[in-house]
C-alpha cells in the first residue's frame, strides 16, 4: 500500500511539473535583439529609467505630451525599444508597459499605471503592436485618450461611433494579421480612421525580436519598415497631442 502511495505522488508531481513546463514554453517571450536592449541607454537627448510599470523614455527637452505602448504577445517589450526611443527624441514622453504573462489582454488598464507615474502629462496617446493594440483600443474605449494607435492590430470591440482620433498602420506581407482580415476589421474603426499600408512589411517587423511562427517574410528591410513606421506615428503624434 506505501509504495502505490509513492507512485501515486509521484505521477501527480510528475505531472505537475510537465504542465507547469508546458505553460512556461507557451508563455515565454520572443527575446528582444541587442539592438533593442542596446535602445534602452540613457543619452544626452533621452533618459531611461526601468519602473514599475515598464520603462520611460523621458525626453531631457520640453516634454509635448505622452504615449503609452502596450507590446504583443508573448514578445519581450524592450524590442520595441528601437522604434519608441526616436519618438521620445521627438519630445514625446513614452512609456513601454510590461504586462503579466507578457500577455497584454490580461491588463488592458496598465496604461493608468504609466499615466499615473507622470501627472506632469496632461495628453496622452495609446497605443500597441499587434495584441497589445487589441488591449490599448480596449483600454481607449473606457477612458479619455487623445488618440490610439494600432501597429498591425485591430479593436475587439466597435469603435466605429467614437469620435477618436486612430492611426491604424498594416503590413502587406504580415502572415498574422493578413491584409483581408485588417480591412475587414476596419469597419470596427471610426470612419476618420487614418490607415497606413506598408509595402512589402511583414508582422515581427514592428520590432526587433526576430521570426515570428506564422508570418511571412518581409519583401524590405526592416529598418526601411521602422522608417514608415516611425514616420507615421510621429505625425500622428505632432497632431494629436501638440495641435489644439
Amino acid at each position: 500500500m506505501k509504495r502505490f502511495w509513492w507512485f501515486f505522488f509521484g505521477m501527480v508531481f510528475f505531472f505537475s511539473g510537465l504542465v507547469a513546463a508546458l505553460v512556461w514554453r507557451g508563455t515565454r517571450p520572443f527575446p528582444a535583439e541587442p539592438l533593442a536592449v542596446a535602445a534602452l541607454r540613457s543619452e544626452e537627448a533621452v533618459r531611461v529609467v526601468e519602473t514599475a510599470y515598464g520603462w520611460a523614455f523621458q525626453p531631457t527637452r520640453e516634454v509635448q505630451g505622452g504615449f503609452v505602448f502596450y507590446p504583443g504577445g508573448r514578445v519581450d517589450p524592450r524590442a520595441y525599444a528601437p522604434l519608441l526611443r526616436p519618438l521620445a527624441e521627438a519630445g514625446y514622453l513614452v512609456a513601454l508597459l510590461k504586462v503579466p504573462f507578457h500577455l497584454a489582454i490580461t491588463a488592458p488598464d496598465k496604461a493608468l499605471e504609466a499615466m499615473r507615474a507622470h501627472p506632469e502629462v496632461s495628453r496622452w496617446v495609446v497605443g500597441g503592436h499587434s495584441l497589445g493594440g487589441v488591449a490599448a483600443a480596449s483600454f481607449a474605449q473606457g477612458h479619455e485618450v487623445a488618440g490610439l494607435v494600432l501597429w498591425a492590430a485591430y479593436p475587439q470591440d466597435d469603435l466605429s461611433e467614437r469620435p477618436l482620433p486612430v492611426l491604424a498602420i498594416y503590413a502587406t506581407h504580415d502572415g498574422l494579421v493578413p491584409p483581408e482580415t485588417a480591412q475587414e476589421k476596419q469597419a470596427f474603426l471610426p470612419p476618420n480612421a487614418r490607415i497606413v499600408w506598408i509595402e512589402g512589411g511583414n508582422h515581427a517587423g514592428f520590432g526587433a525580436y526576430g521570426a515570428q511562427p506564422g508570418d511571412r517574410e518581409a519583401r524590405i528591410e526592416r529598418r526601411a519598415q521602422w522608417e514608415q513606421v516611425l514616420q507615421a506615428t510621429r505625425a500622428f503624434l505632432d497632431e494629436a497631442l501638440t495641435r489644439p
